[in-house]
Parts: C-alpha cells; sequence; structure tokens
C-alpha cells in the first residue's frame, strides 16, 4: 500500500470513528443555523444563570478549562455584552478569546464573579 493510500484510510477510518461516537452520545448532531447562535446569544445577555449553566457544563461535562468557557461565552453572548457586565475593557475579552495570555487566579474570579460563580481550588491524592 502506498502512502497517499494509507492517508486516505486512515481519514476514511478516523470519519467512521467519530461518526461511532456523535451516534453514541445522541445522534449525529445538525449543522447550527445563525437564528440559532442569535437565540443562545440573546439568552446568555439576558439570563445570568442561563450564562451560569453555559460555563459549568463546559467545565464540568465537556472537559474544557475555565478559561476556554469563559472565551466561549464572551464570544457566544458578544464581546461588547460580556465586557460590560464583567466591568472591563472590549480588548481584554479579545485577548480572552484569543487565548492571547493565561489569566491569574484574581482574574478568573473577576470573570466568574458576575455569573454568580467563584473558582476552587483544591487537591486530591493521586495512587
Amino acid at each position: 500500500m502506498n502512502s497517499s493510500c494509507f492517508f486516505w484510510v486512515a481519514i476514511k477510518e478516523r470519519r467512521i470513528r467519530t461518526l461511532r461516537k456523535q451516534k453514541c452520545i445522541g445522534g449525529i448532531m445538525p449543522k447550527r443555523t445563525a437564528d440559532y447562535d442569535e437565540m443562545i446569544a440573546k439568552q446568555l445577555q439576558k439570563d445570568r444563570k442561563f450564562a451560569r449553566e453555559f460555563v459549568i457544563v463546559r467545565v464540568e461535562e465537556e472537559d474544557y478549562t475555565i478559561q476556554e468557557s469563559l472565551a466561549q461565552l464572551a464570544k457566544s453572548m458578544g464581546q461588547k455584552e460580556f465586557a460590560e457586565l464583567v466591568g472591563i475593557s472590549v480588548s481584554r475579552v479579545t485577548e480572552l478569546i484569543n487565548e492571547e495570555r493565561k489569566l491569574k487566579v484574581e482574574t478568573l474570579q473577576k470573570y466568574l464573579k458576575p455569573f454568580g460563580l467563584e473558582l476552587e481550588i483544591g487537591l486530591k491524592k493521586v495512587a
């Protein structure tokens, strides 16, 4: 088998594994529409509890970091709206979304506070 043929077989196998995984977790998701994205953005802007749950689900169930979850929240609800709510500049929100720097614990606390969330750091034993 030549290398280009192997490459295409590997891609096909990856697609099959991905499809199987999607079917196991509830089926293949349809593509989201602009209307859906607008609806989510409006809901995030007007309902802080919804925004809080958005962050919690992304961190606890989808294994995103807190910073990644806040970045997605800011992107989804709108940079200007997130900046006003948190009390920061839009340029800081852009830095958050573009992951230009790692946020300090104090900064994460500040960004989480308007949503009724607080950062908790703990230890657990491993093996």
